[in-house]
């Protein structure tokens, strides 16, 4: 093809014009070879050096373009010059990338880019004058300036200086797609709310589970870690290195929502991978450990004892003890010097101590306190010191050791609940000692001793209700009323009130009752509140008050426990009322709405009575014999002793014995079996039984049922006797 196209066009150099216009520079640079000899232009040297620059021999190319440099064509010159600037600026990459910063610096500067030099400058320790030269770029608002703003974002966030980073950025939003960038930056300012927008519009579906388990949200934290795990292009082409960051943020999130059985798990795997393939990471999920300083550190993180720590501390949650036991030995064997070195000698010593090996135990405690400085963890060490010499019963050890926690009340260190916890067990120790009689004496001192504790509502709280158990209603009513007034912000205060109306009305301070109940209806237990203000109504015997108080109850909770007391206690209203009807109708339905119901036999009693208080014999027959053939044990009888009582009032005296019998071989009672004989002996009697009715007595007599029972078979013997 070449040599035609030579014959066809009527010179060497409108056949190089030729390849050079169509793109194929290697023909063209053959051509114009053979026409350099014999006419050595500018123009040809230029196309030359284009030519090799097109196909990548950069030495070729800036040897032609320097010559063509020379031309005093003034945009030859300058493309000339354009192009070598191009090739010294490839260099200057290229050298970069090698790692060789002051040749790059070389060639940024011949191919005279201003922004090639900042990067090379501030690689090699110039950060002034790179900033200088980077902030002169970004004012211009071309390619280089975006560039040069991105750049500068960058450099400021590595540097932690975020809200710099995000000025840069903020100025990029408008023109380019920094999403990522800025959520980043939102991200590492702890302003996760804003960074999940970008994360979400980047689709990051692992920082957007970051940003979820930042802010607690931790069921969503472990839906969008599971949608990145599953998304395996995901992983592979944005960012692969986050796949074990994820498994790491998945296993802290169930951490964080109490599902330890699987954190455990998942904790475990992690340590496998990282320590089967060596892993020393600075991982954005290092962020989610506990510890302050990781938290705040960029330098790279060993995450091996991090997850054998929480491996651990998971294993221990759930009582998988000799699980916890390996991570905790393993982690310190491995990484004594560990940050969390002394927190995994204490969960080993505890992990010890739940076994029973109390020595074990002591020993861990023991190497915590002689190794590290003092710190929060040492002050709970205290406790489970002393708690081991309790468990040993050496109590004056105890107490040396519970009272270390009490010496350091002062100290930032020492927490409410563990100087409560300590106070407490001193007071335990003095009862095991012999100085207290009771549970009760152990509260009532610590209430006195410790007046503020955050335990102290709680111990008053028990001590009143232990007072209302002893029909102390004097003593429980102050206490009720001290708890109420001294520890308003408790929620304790709100069931004091509960616990003081029961005792007003025990006293009979009905009025003060009913007024305290009616203080707790617009609270959070108001329906605590509603069914105590019903049960007073029920028991003064106003049962219109009660039945409106109960059906709030049905009306406002309708599914709950005390919407289905409610409704039974209604049908005793209406019951005590004499309204059958309405009885009737509400034991009806409450057997259609709870079938399953404890009490439902008993229901199906209440309802048949209200048939035969209001004549409905059929209704009342048909009841009794559905109870008596499918009913539960204790209605049964009674069902059987009705139905004999029907019978005998029909004058079927047969029947009516039968059922009297079945009542008699069913009840346990004295009492109940002695009314079914007596029905029993009365049919023997109408059927001219005399001897069997007299039998009957006899056996009522045995039984030494109530006197009134026993007077009346006595008398019918002799009854029967003179007749």
């Amino acid at each position: 093809m070449w040599i035609s196209i030579l014959i066809l066009l009527p010179s060497l150099k409108d056949a190089g014009d030729y390849f050079f216009a169509s793109h194929q520079y290697n023909e063209a640079i053959k051509t114009y070879k053979m026409v350099i000899r014999e006419n050595p232009s500018s123009a040809i040297r230029l196309r030359l050096g284009v030519s090799f620059y097109v196909i990548g021999d950069y030495f070729s190319a800036e040897k032609w373009l320097l010559k063509a440099h020379e031309s005093k064509v003034k945009n030859q010159k300058v493309e000339a010059e354009n192009i070598l600037k191009e090739i010294y600026f490839k260099r200057g990459i290229s050298e970069f990338k090698k790692g060789d910063l002051n040749s790059a610096l070389f060639w940024f500067e011949e191919a005279q880019s201003r922004y090639g030099v900042a990067s090379a400058l501030y690689k090699l320790g110039d950060e002034e004058e790179a900033r200088e030269i980077l902030q002169e770029l970004a004012e211009k608002g071309d390619v280089v300036g975006y560039k040069s703003m991105y750049a500068l974002g960058i450099i400021n966030y590595q540097e932690g200086q975020f809200q710099e980073a995000l000025a840069w950025f903020r100025k990029l939003e408008l023109t380019r797609d920094v999403s990522g960038a800025i959520g980043a930056t939102l991200y590492r300012m702890e302003a996760y709310e804003s960074a999940l927008d970008y994360f979400r519009k980047e689709g990051n579906n692992f920082f957007i589970a970051e940003c979820y388990y930042r802010l607690g949200e931790f069921e969503e934290s472990e839906k969008y870690y599971k949608e990145y795990l599953a998304n395996e292009s995901c992983n592979q082409e944005i960012a692969p290195t986050y796949e074990k960051d994820a498994l790491y943020g998945l296993a802290w999130a169930h951490y964080k929502l109490g599902e330890f059985s699987i954190s455990a798990e998942e904790f475990e795997e992690f340590s496998t991978i990282i320590t089967q393939n060596n892993i020393v990471d600075k991982s954005a999920s290092c962020l989610h450990s506990d510890s302050q300083n990781l938290k705040t550190s960029l330098r790279p993180v060993d995450l091996r004892p991090i997850s054998m720590y929480y491996a651990g501390r998971s294993f221990l949650k759930i009582g998988k003890l000799n699980e916890s036991i390996r991570y905790f030995e393993k982690l310190l064997d491995g990484y004594p010097e560990y940050e969390f070195a002394p927190n995994s000698h204490y969960w080993l010593g505890k992990a010890y101590f739940i076994q029973g090996k109390y020595p074990s135990a002591m020993s861990e405690f023991e190497e915590l306190l002689s190794n590290y400085q003092q710190n929060e963890i040492s002050q709970y060490t205290y406790l489970m010191i002393g708690s081991v010499y309790y468990k040993t019963e050496q109590y004056d050890s105890a107490i040396v050791w519970y009272n270390q926690v009490n010496n350091h009340s002062s100290d930032k260190t020492c927490s409410n609940w563990l100087l409560d916890e300590a106070r407490f067990k001193i007071e335990e120790c003095y009862f095991r000692l012999g100085e207290y009689g009771s549970r009760i004496d152990i509260l009532r001192n610590f209430v006195r001793k410790y007046p503020k504790s955050k335990r102290t509502p709680k111990f008053e709280f028990e001590l009143a209700q232990y007072w209302e158990s002893q029909n102390n209603f004097r003593e429980a009513i102050r206490t009720y009323t001290h708890i109420i007034q001294e520890f308003s912000w408790s929620s304790l205060a709100q069931r004091a009130k509960l616990g003081l109306s029961e005792c007003y009305f025990r006293i009979g301070s009905h009025e003060k009752a009913i007024k305290t109940c009616k203080e707790l209806i617009h609270t959070n237990l108001r329906i605590q509140a509603q069914t105590q203000l019903a049960r007073i109504y029920f028991l003064l015997a106003h049962y219109d008050k009660a039945i409106y108080e109960y059906e709030v109850l049905v009306n406002d909770f309708p599914e709950s426990d005390e919407a289905r007391d409610a409704r039974y206690q209604i049908g005793l209203c209406y019951e005590y009322l004499g309204s059958q009807n309405e009885a009737r109708i509400t034991w009806q339905t409450f057997i259609n709405k709870y079938p399953e119901d404890p009490k439902i036999w008993e229901i199906w009693l209440k309802l048949a009575r209200t048939y035969w208080e209001e004549g409905f014999t059929g209704e009342y027959e048909k009841i009794l014999l559905y109870i008596e053939t499918q009913g539960e044990r204790r209605p049964k009888y009674e069902a059987n002793f009705l139905l004999g009582s029907l019978y005998q009032d029909r004058n079927n005296y047969e029947t009516a014995q039968s059922f009297y019998l079945k009542a008699v071989a069913q009840y346990e009672d004295i009492d109940s079996k002695s009314r079914a004989l007596i029905g029993a002996a009365q049919c023997a009697k109408a059927l001219g039984n005399l001897e069997k009715a007299q039998e009957f007595y006899r056996e009522v007599i045995l039984l030494q049922p109530n006197p009134v029972l026993e007077e009346i078979a006595k008398k019918e013997i002799k009854l029967l006797v003179n007749h």
